[in-house]
């Protein structure tokens, strides 16, 4: 039996790649061949990227910042062949056009994770994100998958509902959104993000040889915001590090525009395994993304993540999930020498119970 699986391919960043990965990965595990569909939305194209640049920033914009449009490209082609090492990946689809002229050939068709229900980010309904392209009788899924919005917008609802009856199981990432699609009758769970599915000892086989060792002993730094965020993270990134006597490196799949000027070394445009290695070594690790969160807690690591001012519901329902509220500040108010080491032998039994009831759901939708 083969499942072909679609998400959002065409960022940059390592949560897309890795969960598109730990999807793969749990899925071979249970018995099944894979292969994920490399699948390029047409306005993340060159061509779709200058065109919604000029259209909605102007001329300028496209000569002070097209240059970064093929720098973007070719870290796309990295991240692409990171995964492929690990999970078979089709041929580039553009567009639903070209899903539907020739469909990857499979027993079941899978979409997940990521935002792949979210109009507004992609420009629209997409409907390779529906399965559309699936022949006709073959078994259609979703694994966490996320709408990313409070609502459905009007005229979309019509559409999307017809789209998401034809599936014969949803799973979706967020209570918000079991709650928007039961107000239209389609029923759905909620389920662990895919790189949660993997525990350190699996992330570790998946880095093998490409694992990266470091000589200092370092407090990690990994950002996905700017300013008042980044200026929070600076101040716990120096006050702990200095406490421990450790050296601060950052990592970022983006340049320098993002580096802070705490940091002692910077991991620039850095690739997926790059990411899994700092994580892997750190000794402390003070992050402000989701993905930073699950896999300071899938390597066992004592962290904080940083929240100005903002709520991120898939970080506080992972820290209620590893009973680990306390990691979680949004001000320079926080005593850290109150914040009590991380009993890893409860987040881990707490998140293997978690991990195995996903893994259960994931496999009754696979073989229904």
């Amino acid at each position: 039996m083969k499942v072909s699986i679609i998400t959002i391919l065409d960022n940059t960043n390592f949560g897309t790649y890795l969960q598109a990965l730990a999807t793969g990965k749990v899925i071979e595990r249970l018995g099944y061949k894979v292969e994920i569909i490399r699948y390029t939305r047409p306005f993340m194209t060159t061509y779709g990227r200058l065109k919604y640049m000029l259209r909605d920033r102007g001329v300028l914009s496209v000569l002070r910042n097209g240059w970064k449009i093929p720098r973007t490209k070719k870290l796309r082609e990295r991240d692409y062949a990171f995964l492929s090492k690990h999970v078979a990946v089709t041929e580039e689809y553009v567009g639903y056009e070209s899903l539907q002229a020739n469909p990857p050939l499979a027993d079941v068709y899978l979409v997940g994770s990521d935002q792949v229900w979210n109009s507004i980010y992609n420009k629209g309904i997409d409907r390779s994100f529906y399965l559309e392209y699936a022949p006709k009788g073959k078994k259609r899924i979703s694994y966490a998958s996320s709408i990313g919005m409070d609502y459905i917008p009007e005229h979309e609802i019509s559409e999307t509902k017809m789209l998401l009856k034809k599936f014969d199981g949803i799973t979706v990432r967020e209570k918000a959104a079991k709650n928007l699609l039961a107000r239209y009758g389609i029923k759905s769970e909620v389920v662990l993000d895919p790189t949660l599915l993997l525990d350190t000892n699996e992330w570790s086989d998946i880095l093998g040889k490409d694992a990266i060792s470091f000589n200092e002993k370092y407090l990690l730094i990994y950002s996905v915001e700017r300013k008042e965020q980044n200026r929070l993270i600076e101040y716990y990134a120096r006050k702990i590090a200095k406490e421990r006597n450790l050296k601060i490196f950052q990592v970022s799949y983006s340049g320098t525009a993002l580096k802070l000027s705490c940091t002692d070394k910077f991991f620039g445009n850095a690739m997926p395994d790059v990411f899994l290695s700092l994580m892997k070594n750190a000794s402390f690790v003070v992050v402000s993304s989701f993905h930073g969160t699950a896999f300071s807690v899938n390597f066992n690591k004592e962290f904080l993540t940083i929240s100005a001012n903002r709520f991120n519901s898939r970080v506080e329902n992972l820290l209620n999930v590893t009973n680990l509220n306390d990691r979680m500040v949004g001000d320079k108010e926080c005593d850290l020498q109150s914040i009590k080491k991380i009993d890893y032998v409860d987040v881990n039994s707490r998140m293997k119970k978690a991990r195995e009831k996903s893994v259960s759901i994931l496999k009754n939708m696979l073989k229904q």
